[in-house]
């Protein structure tokens, strides 16, 4: 009986496995190709779980839900907008410029660049040497524009309105419906006890994600105010621009860091004729963000989730992935609420333990 059944067993295995992981593409594959649906969804909950603790104290002072959640959306909407126009005239004039401080730096630098430049043209006449185009015809490869680069990473214009109209006005309902939608949501559970681990899961990840959000913008506030006067006192163009930059793309880990490092550099490096002078930039950045991760964050946010360094980095990498800009943007709070939910279900326990620091 033994012998007979190792093999059926073996296969069920087999199949087992097969079907995780064809479900898990077909979801992968869900979330990249539906990210059009998926991204404002996701965006406006995470508005959502940030802002809630804002409506519910306005509920406090007997001000009705609806008008709590329009007096909310429409003061975040004249922020964003009051913000863009101050930003217009510097952010444009960056993105024109781009293109040519880019070149500028390429040209200071050429000193250190030559020896790859060198190894990348013999690496180009090895290939035009062995592979050369039909009937001697030439190609000609034109280099994107900023703007291609910029539709790369955050999509159309038309593509990023629509989709904030639809953050707008699902943020708006979600946060005048109270906690109906989630009562509800709930309630469709057939199982009390199922119903009782719900609802606890949804006030955790709740309470995880908004202590989380929160404790993150304020430093990122605090932390992009003291790189705006950083680079005001350096002498960089558009501190407040910087500002804002490092505000936004703090909340992407690593990536974000990475991201701002390099185009610190390169705006330094064609501003500054002075070598000296252009890496103090970057120096300056690092120490902020250095006393930020080792002081300031461990402080405020205490030991409220404590995530993996790795599992943080998979996390923006494959949601950055799936979603671009949006995604990297959100890769946190979903681990996060990963995370409580695995402390919640035994069957996830050995994930829970492993998105643990």
């Amino acid at each position: 009986m033994t012998a007979a059944s190792t093999p059926t067993s073996g296969s069920e295995r087999i199949r087992t496995v097969t079907l995780i992981t064809l479900a898990t593409l077909a979801v992968i594959c869900a979330l990249y190709f539906g990210r059009d649906f998926f991204v404002p969804v996701a965006l406006a909950l995470f508005f959502n779980t940030l802002l809630r603790p804002v409506v519910r104290r306005m509920e406090a002072f007997h001000i009705p839900a609806p008008a709590a959640a329009a007096i909310v959306v429409l003061g975040l909407l004249g922020t964003v907008v009051g913000g863009g126009i101050l930003l217009s005239h510097p952010a444009r004039t960056w993105i024109e410029d781009a293109p040519d401080n880019l070149h500028a730096a390429q040209k200071r630098l050429r000193v250190i660049w030559k020896p790859f430049e060198q190894m990348s043209a013999a690496a180009a006449d090895l290939g035009n040497a062995t592979s050369a185009a039909p009937n001697g015809a030439r190609t000609v490869t034109v280099a994107p524009t900023s703007s291609r680069y910029i539709d790369a990473i955050f999509g159309t214009t038309e593509t990023v309105i629509a989709a904030g109209i639809e953050v707008v006005m699902l943020l708006y309902l979600l946060l005048a419906a109270g906690g109906l939608f989630f009562v509800r949501l709930v309630g469709v559970i057939p199982a009390r006890a199922d119903k009782r681990t719900a609802a606890h899961i949804a006030a955790d990840v709740e309470q995880a994600v908004g202590h989380y959000l929160g404790v993150t913008a304020l430093i990122n506030v605090a932390q992009g105010v003291i790189i705006g006067l950083s680079m005001w006192a350096l002498g960089m163009p558009a501190p407040a621009l910087w500002a804002v930059l490092a505000f936004a793309l703090e909340f992407i880990p690593y990536v974000g860091g990475a991201a701002l490092v390099a185009l610190l550099s390169i705006s330094a490096i064609a501003t500054f004729d002075s070598f000296g002078h252009a890496i103090l930039v970057p120096i300056a950045y690092l120490i902020i963000s250095l006393l930020q991760n080792n002081v300031a964050s461990p402080f405020f946010y205490g030991n409220r989730l404590k995530l993996n360094a790795v599992a943080v980095l998979i996390a923006v990498l494959f949601w950055g992935f799936v979603w671009g800009a949006a995604g990297a943007f959100l890769a946190v709070p979903i681990l996060a609420a990963t995370k409580v939910l695995c402390d919640h279900l035994d069957s996830l326990g050995s994930l829970g333990k492993f998105l643990e620091s």
